[in-house]
């Protein structure tokens, strides 16, 4: 396991695609599990989440006390999350998208609404180009993405025109920078809910997509603690 940081109060690990961020009621393995297997028995709560195919920074919490703190900021907006991913088309430049997301929980899926519609909540986030090309030109430039680059590679994407991008969002949507991504005409590479080209690809964790970087206050010293995927 990537641990970035750790004392008695928090721990910042990377959560490998695939890996549940919580623990649940089936065999797959989960970062809590995980955790509690490098420190033993203790006491570890998971104050957000990323989906399961979704990689990147994590901050769970080793104490009651720091998780009420770390939950509080959540809900404030003073932790600082920004993603990267692969999408599909050429961006050429910086997308503000801001729309409606409905849930549908029976389907586990969201989506783009008019802005009447009852359950809808409000998706912002800001989608910044760093380097556009093929997915088999962008190993260097993103080794974390090495897997899901295969998997496109195998699947014969490798030579189809995409952009690597920083994702800053502002809300906390269900699924919200894929739909939004998609809705938007730039579809994730690998995305087999939101991305018709990849609908066989169900089970590869292709998905190009996570959780960059990660900034927050430590809940007892109170400094201002950033991390990021080398």
């Amino acid at each position: 396991m990537d641990i970035l940081f750790r004392d008695e109060s928090v721990i910042v690990v990377i959560k490998p695609a695939g890996i549940s961020s919580q623990e649940t009621a089936s065999f797959r393995p989960d970062m809590i599990s995980l955790i509690k297997k490098e420190l033993g028995n203790v006491y570890v709560s998971c104050v957000h989440r990323l989906d399961l195919p979704v990689g990147g920074v994590m901050v769970y919490a080793l104490s009651p006390e720091a998780a009420a703190s770390l939950s509080k900021q959540f809900e404030q907006g003073s932790i600082h999350k920004k993603y990267r991913c692969i999408c599909e088309g050429k961006l050429t430049s910086e997308l503000h998208l801001v729309d409606r997301l409905f849930f549908d929980k029976k389907s586990n899926t969201s989506s783009v609404v008019a802005g009447d519609i009852k359950g809808a909540k409000r998706a912002e986030l800001i989608m910044r180009p760093l380097l556009t090309g093929s997915p088999a030109g962008m190993a260097e430039a993103a080794p974390y993405f090495a897997l899901q680059v295969g998997a496109l590679i195998s699947g014969g994407f490798g030579n189809v025109n995409h952009t690597l991008s920083e994702v800053e969002i502002f809300t906390g949507r269900h699924h919200q920078i894929r739909v939004q991504a998609a809705h938007a005409g730039y579809p994730l590479a690998g995305d087999v809910r939101y991305n018709s080209h990849y609908k066989d690809y169900r089970g590869r964790n292709a998905l190009c997509l996570m959780s960059y970087s990660l900034e927050f206050t430590h809940p007892v010293s109170g400094e201002r603690m950033s991390f990021s995927v080398k």
